[in-house]
């Protein structure tokens, strides 16, 4: 008796729970807006919980983030500072520029340069030499990172050593400056600030200690500036 009265019971939970997800399935299948406000729901709260996080992290590396260095484009003074994790290789980086370059312009901003070179070997040769430039001459590291970021294609080496010549520099003595410290250090310092911010890509903007992935037209980035 008291094994019928348990596979009895068994066979109804069963029943049960099966009609329970039948009708729990129609209930979806009817109702698909409830999935889709779950999701949204669900990456609201987790951007909300990024963006949390950031600003902290942010915070924490202000000092860094803010370092006085020759890697910056803009009025040095200017109240407004947007700060760039860019690869010359990066398409959205070059697109980005067209409105960093109208920005600095039109409204004063100083933007403050990081490299973050993961797209290619050239990537990395490229934040080299302009890390490099930006030690000898701030004017002249603005000349190359346009030119780099002005082209539509990738320029090769060949023409970057053309570019330089033009600016009575020589690709060859910058090349030998590769490895040295100072150069080094500025690539390992802003890949290791770029993965604790979680970077994935470039571009990322920092602007009044808010992180944004990607890219940003014109208008949000005076938005986010308030000016």
């Amino acid at each position: 008796m008291k094994k019928l009265l348990l596979i009895l019971s068994l066979f109804y939970n069963s029943s049960f729970a099966t009609d329970l997800e039948k009708k729990f399935k129609d209930f979806i299948l009817d109702n698909p807006e409830i999935i889709l406000e779950s999701l949204e729901n669900y990456e609201r709260t987790k951007l909300k919980i990024l963006e949390q996080e950031s600003k902290e992290k942010i915070d924490d590396l202000k000092n860094l983030l803010y370092e006085k260095t020759g890697l910056y484009s803009g009025d040095p003074l200017s109240p407004h500072t947007i700060i760039e994790f860019l690869d010359y290789n990066c398409s959205y980086c070059k697109l980005l520029h067209k409105n960093i370059i109208k920005l600095i312009k039109e409204k004063n901003v100083k933007v403050i340069y990081k490299n973050f070179p993961i797209l290619s070997a050239d990537s990395i040769d490229f934040a080299k030499i302009a890390i490099i430039l930006s030690k000898q001459n701030n004017e002249i590291f603005n000349k190359f990172h346009n030119f780099l970021l002005s082209s539509k294609k990738m320029p090769s080496m060949v023409e970057v050593e053309i570019f330089l010549s033009d600016q009575n520099i020589d690709l060859k003595k910058i090349k030998e400056m590769f490895e040295e410290k100072f150069v080094i250090n500025s690539l390992e310092l802003h890949k290791r600030i770029a993965l604790e911010l979680k970077l994935q890509g470039t571009p990322a903007l920092i602007i009044n200690n808010k992180l944004f992935f990607g890219y940003l037209d014109y208008n949000e980035i005076i938005k986010e500036l308030n000016i």
